[in-house]
């Protein structure tokens, strides 16, 4: 039996940040400093019945700011291995454990269907390591 270290490939994926800062607004009125936290302040005009006119109140405001990360894609080196190990059912490979952070999933491969797995591995575009 051979340990083959398959590695996934690096893929860009979307993802969503929200900003969460500290927002400072002084009220003129009351005479505070009030302290928000979100991405922005917006001001609705709002009738003031205390002191009998409209007045400008601020609300905190989320906002998502869009990135794109660079991961590790173990996933579509476990759908290959499935799609692998359906069309080959005498094949005795076995899947024995895969690391997502470092981008890496072992499998055991017999010695005589070593070839024939790092082959494929090879038409799947993947990188691997025999141990």
């Amino acid at each position: 039996m051979a340990s083959v270290f398959a590695y996934a490939p690096a893929v860009k994926k979307p993802i969503k940040l929200s900003n969460n800062n500290v927002l400072l607004y002084y009220d003129a009125a009351e005479g505070k400093m009030l302290q928000f936290r979100g991405g922005m302040l917006k001001y609705d005009y709002v009738y003031d019945a205390t002191i009998k006119q409209s007045r400008v109140v601020p609300r905190a405001v989320d906002l998502k700011t869009n990135r794109t990360e660079t991961v590790k894609d173990v996933v579509s080196v476990e759908k290959w291995f499935e799609k692998f190990a359906q069309e080959r059912l005498h094949f005795q490979t076995e899947r024995v454990s895969s690391n997502s952070l470092e981008g890496w999933v072992e499998f055991e491969v017999p010695s005589l269907e070593l070839d024939e797995f790092t082959e494929e591995l090879e038409i799947g575009g993947f990188e691997y390591q025999v141990n």
